[in-house]
């Protein structure tokens, strides 16, 4: 069995490094095809740079660990070269934990990761998984993060301003948020003026964010308030590429749906 994965991994792989960029997922039939490959490569568990992952039940790995054996690796090199043992960072999104577990390991005991996720599947796989390799540095928080903290009955929502009133001192946030990263700017507002330090990687997804009742110009206007440079991640050629927002605007949805931005202030106060 152990072989017949091998063989299967590397086929898949291969294939998926061949055609990858040439617009085919479109297709129902290699749609059908990778959904019969990510099925027979499923694994409940896998182990990323030294963490152990639980991924769920089949159907579950939307990241494709299972299939793949890593998520966005050059963002996570990005942020890793980022921050540093003992700093405090945040990961707004964090899904089944996958960027929490990476930086609760780079951060070190000393420092701490900021854990917010809102779906109660995906939070209780991420709960699963911080106890699985037993940090202690990693604070979960089972909130939407918004412009404006709520408490009603259902999922709660937090603005990052009254949650680090007392802490000016992230260095870094990483935030994929499905569309409401514009709502999240503004709730972290004070976090961000006060913080010439701090650095961000985030998704920008024009249609989710236009889903939302947002737009992507709003987004980039906001994060440039704020002093912050804006790179486009190119995953395949490994490059941060300073752009501006025309160039985004004009890249995104036109060639791709989406991409990731890292955002730093090159001229600090």
């Amino acid at each position: 069995m152990l072989l017949k994965r091998k063989i299967l991994l590397f086929t898949y792989r291969t294939i998926r490094k061949i055609f990858a960029g040439k617009g085919l997922k479109k297709y129902s039939f290699i749609q059908s095809v990778n959904s019969i490959f990510k099925d027979k490569l499923f694994v409940n568990f896998v182990e990323i740079d030294g963490n152990k992952m639980y991924l769920g039940v089949k159907g579950g790995d939307s990241l494709e660990l299972s299939s793949m054996g890593s998520y966005e690796p050059f963002e996570s090199e990005i942020i890793k070269k980022n921050i540093k043992e003992g700093d405090h960072v945040v990961d707004l999104g964090a899904s089944v934990g996958y960027y929490t577990l990476l930086m609760a390991k780079w951060v070190g005991e000393t420092g701490k990761v900021y854990s917010f996720e809102a779906d109660p599947e995906k939070f209780s796989i991420l709960e699963k998984n911080v106890q699985l390799n037993n940090y202690q540095n990693v604070t979960l928080i089972h909130k939407m993060v918004s412009n404006i903290s709520t408490h009603n009955l259902g999922i709660q929502s937090i603005a990052l301003n009254d949650y680090f009133q007392k802490n000016n001192s992230i260095k870094l946030i990483k935030m994929d948020i499905e569309g409401a990263e514009v709502r999240a700017i503004d709730g972290m507002s004070e976090l961000l003026k006060k913080n010439q330090d701090i650095k961000m990687l985030t998704e920008l997804h024009s249609i989710e964010l236009k889903e939302e009742g947002t737009n992507p110009e709003e987004f980039l206007k906001k994060i440039r308030l704020f002093g912050f440079s804006i790179f486009d991640i190119d995953e395949t050629k490994e490059k941060l590429i300073d752009v501006t927002n025309e160039e985004l605007l004009e890249n995104y949805p036109k060639k791709e749906v989406f991409t990731n931005i890292f955002c730093k202030k090159t001229n600090k106060e």
